[in-house]
């Protein structure tokens, strides 16, 4: 039975209101924290029409062949959405230009999933001590990233030292084309940019018979404007509950509206709080 139909075959086992009201163990255990960035994509345009629940869609790689996330259901942690550089000339107000275009967006590469445990600070630290080889599998990851992107941008903007003529007219024609290409602004209120806790579901959401499996993060805060386009980035840090089928959509929101109260209870914990700092969510 494949992962789409076992999930429509499965009914909530329980009234919303008889759940346990937070979840996980008392710190994250393995295989969280699990780091995950990416540009938030259109999606179906329901989450805040029929559940009063709007959600940034992932890349479609979050949840693709070797993803992390094998499991479907719902997910708890914490979120960020980046805010644009305001001096970025690529940037346009005209309403021409579609900010989910796919030809405005970052690389596939730009959409990582990180395994393992991030060393928050001293604090974090004095009351948990993370698996060392997690921490180092993590910070190994990040540095080989960190070091693609370097040899990218070095070969993107200066060329080799050979040919140093030719080099410097190709990349002279990347920049313009880099700049041709115009990506819309997004206007977000300072408070828009901050971390908040996040509810995520994995999964093909039965209810509505999705073709194909989607990562939906529903940010706990009421944003002003949308965001498509910008990357956000997600540290998940544990597993609420499986995806189910409902028999009606009041079902349905009820379900996730206790959701959000366990999120909220859940992440209340020190040793989640923490996470609320995470270097990777960046400030």
């Amino acid at each position: 039975m494949t992962d789409s139909l076992e999930a429509q075959a499965l009914k909530s086992p329980t009234s919303p209101n008889r759940r346990p009201e937070v979840c996980g163990p008392h710190a994250p255990e393995r295989p969280y924290p699990i780091y995950l960035r990416g540009k938030v994509e259109r999606g179906f345009g329901r989450g805040s029409k029929d559940l009063g629940c709007p959600t940034a869609n992932l890349p479609s790689k979050v949840v693709g062949p070797g993803s992390s996330l094998t499991r479907t259901g719902v997910y708890f942690g914490f979120a960020r959405v980046l805010p644009q550089d305001p001096d970025d000339p690529s940037l346009t107000d005209s309403e021409e230009v579609d900010p989910s275009n796919p030809s405005t967006q970052v690389d596939d590469d730009e959409n990582e999933v990180v395994l393992g445990a991030s060393p928050i600070g001293d604090g974090f630290l004095g009351r948990v001590q993370p698996n060392a080889a997690s921490i180092l599998e993590a910070q190994a990851t990040r540095k080989d990233k960190e070091l693609d992107v370097s040899r990218s941008e070095l070969n993107d903007g200066v060329g080799s030292l050979h040919g140093a003529t030719a080099s410097s007219s190709s990349s002279s024609s990347s920049l313009a084309a880099a700049r041709s290409k115009k990506t819309k602004r997004v206007h977000l209120q300072h408070e828009d940019t901050q971390v908040y806790p996040m509810v995520m579901s994995v999964g093909w959401n039965p209810f509505y018979k999705n073709t194909h499996k989607t990562a939906e993060v529903h940010i706990l805060h009421d944003f002003a404007d949308d965001f498509y386009g910008l990357e956000i980035r997600v540290v998940v840090l544990g597993y609420v509950r499986p995806e189910y089928n409902y028999d009606s959509l009041d079902a349905l929101i009820e379900d996730i509206e206790m959701d959000k109260r366990v999120t909220v209870n859940s992440l209340a914990r020190p040793l989640y709080q923490d996470y609320s700092q995470d270097p990777f969510l960046g400030r």
